[in-house]
């Protein structure tokens, strides 16, 4: 899926200062009003910094948080690949996993949380989104598969 909006110049800079540094571009702000400095690499990108903070965005259908929401594979890296060397040890930090995706092995398990950050899957989950019957539940167990213990896991929470 090209989750890039056609018609869009998305990888362009808003602001002129921007600069090529690992700790700035892992950050939402700064990333989405520099990306052709940080890289804006691969197809799987969001339209703003607004995905990370009202995650329940990912229930709208609005299509601007493609890659936060897990609506597409995001399993490259965003920014440069030698900024993202700079964090490879960072990986357990939520931020760097999401830019860092491909450095960081994010799609290693078929068995996995695709939304970015899995505070979002566990809150879903607490909700009861995971075990509803309604127009979200599906979705959420396919994204959210490893907090949903979904049959997208095989079924079983252990093998994940």
């Amino acid at each position: 899926m090209d989750c890039i909006f056609p018609g869009l110049d998305y990888c362009r800079d808003e602001v002129h200062n921007c600069e090529a540094d690992a700790t700035s571009c892992i950050k939402p702000a700064y990333y989405f009003k520099c990306r052709r400095t940080c890289g804006c690499k691969g197809n799987c990108q969001d339209g703003d910094s607004a995905c990370f903070k009202i995650p329940d965005r990912c229930l709208s259908t609005n299509g601007n948080c493609y890659r936060f929401c897990g609506l597409c594979d995001g399993c490259e890296n965003l920014i440069k690949d030698e900024l993202c060397k700079e964090l490879r040890y960072l990986c357990h930090v939520e931020n760097v996993k999401y830019f860092c995706a491909g450095t960081c092995n994010k799609c290693k398990y078929e068995c996995r949380n695709k939304v970015a950050f899995t505070a979002v899957c566990n809150n879903f989950k607490a909700k009861g989104y995971c075990k509803m019957d309604n127009r979200h539940s599906y979705i959420i167990r396919k994204i959210c598969a490893k907090a949903c213990e979904s049959e997208y896991c095989g079924g079983f929470y252990d093998q994940c």
